[in-house]
């Protein structure tokens, strides 16, 4: 089978949620005998770097992108378009080039749109391509900004849900008509994708992970990890929250336990904030060891939408974590048992009091956590599971 995976950004090196589910299938591909190809853009954020995880056997094509938010052209679009602009953004003359080129040299089965803004590339490939075109869809956008707006101003709110919404929801409702599979990564979306093409081909296949038996012991002092692009607005929201209602109180009580904030793309008021006992390392080189260095892991996420892949990658490495509850949509869990769950502030407070005073609950819990990841997000397993899927009932 041959694959190409078209990316908005390059999944090399895999340091954030996007780039770790798109390298991990890659590799699962790769593992399935699949012929691979990767062409991924790059942004101003997301650029080419000397990586150690570039694939052996897999070719590798990237083209350079502007996707920076001009208001001038966002107004054009607001009167005279009904496109979704922060969509749009990602459709660019160079790259739909380099599509064709791609296209025209190479006899590919399947091309698998990572993510939903790719949308404005599918009439280039009908047009160029006999392969079945497969949308992942990491997320539903237009619920990520639906619950960013409820806490917004009511001008700014009118315009999220009168435009920007209203049309981010209608292209995805349109991109599912389009394409001939839907690969969601948790079943909550995927109920939605059915919900709008019943006959459609639809299937869930998760996140995957390959499982690091041996777990690092927990650290001797007490500490709180996230890790995170904090450009990402519901990253940014959570950590937030959790700075102001949650560690603010619990360091008074705990005095000696410490955060660790942690991942691409940090604005610098981060670097400036003077919480207690909070130590900011913006990008770093291994987020695995980074996660494995704190005794626990929290995703304070209140917006969103799909699976939050740091969260199982936490589990996967055996480290506890804490999450809100649209934090850990599209995970498995058994509250307490393999995750900790709380919504409310003062839950949270009480949960990082428990953990601080009880390591053998923060590793029993951890061990459970990496049980569940490796029955449900086993990377071997599902990349079978989604290429014999391919085979039997999409070519």
């Amino acid at each position: 089978m041959n694959i190409l995976q078209f990316c908005k950004k390059t999944p090399v090196p895999p340091k954030d949620g996007e780039s770790i589910a798109i390298h991990q299938l890659s590799k699962s591909f790769v593992e399935n005998n699949c012929d691979l190809h990767v062409f991924a853009l790059l942004t101003q954020k997301h650029k080419k770097e000397n990586s150690n995880f570039y694939l052996e056997n897999v070719k590798y094509s990237f083209q350079k992108i502007n996707t920076s938010i001009c208001y001038f052209s966002m107004l054009n679009n607001i009167l005279f378009s009904n496109k979704s602009y922060i969509v749009k953004r990602f459709f660019d003359k160079k790259v739909n080039e380099k599509l064709i080129e791609l296209l025209t040299n190479n006899d590919f089965d399947i091309i698998q749109l990572e993510g939903v803004f790719l949308a404005y590339y599918i009439s280039t490939i009908r047009k160029h391509s006999k392969a079945k075109i497969v949308l992942r869809a990491h997320n539903l956008e237009f619920k990520i900004w639906k619950r960013l707006a409820e806490s917004e101003s009511y001008f700014k709110k009118l315009y999220l849900n009168k435009i920007l919404i209203s049309r981010l929801e209608n292209l995805e409702k349109n991109i599912t008509k389009e394409v001939d599979c839907v690969i969601s990564i948790s079943n909550i979306d995927e109920k939605y994708f059915r919900n709008i093409e019943k006959n459609k081909l639809i299937k869930t296949i998760p996140v995957g992970f390959e499982i690091k038996k041996e777990v690092k012991e927990l650290p001797k002092v007490f500490s709180v990890g996230f890790i995170g692009g904090l450009d990402w607005l519901p990253n940014s929201e959570g950590v937030k929250w959790f700075l102001r209602n949650v560690w603010k109180e619990f360091v008074k009580i705990k005095q000696d336990a410490i955060f660790n904030l942690a991942g691409r793309n940090f604005p610098k008021r981060y670097y400036d904030l003077k919480d207690t006992n909070l130590f900011v390392f913006g990008e770093i080189a291994d987020a695995q060891e980074f996660t494995l260095d704190n005794s626990i892991m929290i995703a304070p996420i209140l917006s969103g939408s799909g699976m939050r892949v740091k969260i199982v990658e936490a589990m996967a490495l055996g480290r506890t974590v804490l999450s809100t509850t649209v934090g850990a949509e599209g995970i498995n869990y058994d509250n307490d048992k393999n995750i900790f769950i709380a919504d409310s502030a003062q839950k949270w407070i009480e949960i990082l009091v428990k953990l601080y005073e009880n390591n053998i609950m923060l590793n029993s819990v951890g061990e459970a956590g990496q049980e569940l990841i490796e029955k449900e997000h086993n990377s071997i397993k599902l990349g079978k599971e989604l290429v014999t899927f391919y085979k039997d009932k999409l070519l």
